[in-house]
Parts: structure tokens; sequence; C-alpha cells
């Protein structure tokens, strides 16, 4: 890594204090704060399995997305995995001045008719890991993976994630 990235300052994530990043890849970076410890932030990567070609076509997807349900209300459900949305965002605290990055994951299901959308990270490493040893396929009829949307005890709260089912 070069000097010129070493020594970048950023915004921090905690607040308005300057941050240097150590060390950064693909997925992460490592900042040293002032106080000499260390924090781990991960960067988001936008994806979507769906390719809309037409008017109509992107006009039913973004009226899908509107209508999206919470993941929450599908624990314990089978879905089919038909396509995959990703959408990074940042949001602001504005009395902290806090900065925290994320993830919406919205899985289209039930024959292109329902969204189920979530922004837990959780969620967000389990889809990516099946795109990564599925590839794009995954998406393709025939090829579909069916998941459940499970909770599970995390170090510090209950973590929304999924898995495979038989």
């Amino acid at each position: 890594m070069s000097e010129e990235i070493k020594n970048e300052v950023v915004v921090s994530e905690t607040g308005f204090s300057n941050l240097v990043v150590v060390s950064e890849d693909k997925d992460f970076i490592v900042y040293q704060k002032p106080d000499g410890t260390f924090e781990r932030k991960m960067k988001y990567h936008e994806f979507s399995s769906i390719v809309t070609e037409t008017r109509s076509e992107k006009i039913a997807l973004l009226q899908l997305r509107d209508k999206a349900e919470e993941m929450k209300g599908f624990i314990g459900k089978e879905l089919v995995l038909e396509g995959v949305i990703i959408t990074p965002y940042t949001s602001l605290d504005e009395e902290t001045g806090e900065i925290s990055h994320g993830a919406t994951t919205t899985i289209i299901t039930d024959n292109f008719t329902k969204a189920v959308v979530t922004s837990s990270k959780t969620v967000y490493f389990k889809i990516k890991e099946l795109i990564d040893l599925f590839g794009h396929d995954l998406f393709n009829e025939g090829d579909q993976l069916t998941i459940r949307p499970i909770t599970e005890k995390g170090q510090k709260h209950m973590l929304t994630t999924i898995e495979l089912v038989g």
C-alpha cells in the first residue's frame, strides 16, 4: 500500500474526528483512531441479479421494491431465491454526527411477485457467499436455492440471517 493511502485522513464513522487509514482491501478499511486503537469498517458493494431492459420492466421492478416486506415477518418461512438486489447506503445521526454504512438486501421471490428486504449485515454476507459459491447461475430457473430467514444469538443481540433449506 502506498504512503499516500496510509496517511489519508477521513471522516470518522463515530463522529467528526480524524482517522488514519492503515490498510484497505476490496471489502474492508482499517482505521487508526486518535487514541491509538484500531477500527475495521466494511465496504458494501452494489449488486443486482435482475436486468431490466424496457421501461415497463423498470417500472414493475420499482413497484415491486416499493412494496417490499421486512424480512423479520418471514422468519422460519421458506423463500425461493429468484433474484437479489443489494443497495449500499450511508446514514447520518444528526444529533451525534455518527455516520454509518450498510446495505439493504432485497430478495425477489414468488415468481417475481414478492420482495423481502433487510438491512442485516449477516444476510448481506450470506447472500454474497452464495453468489461467490454458486455464481450468477443460482438465479436461473431450475438452479434457484431455497432459503429460510432465521434469528440467532450474536455477541450483543439477536441477528437475522438465512440458512439453506435441504
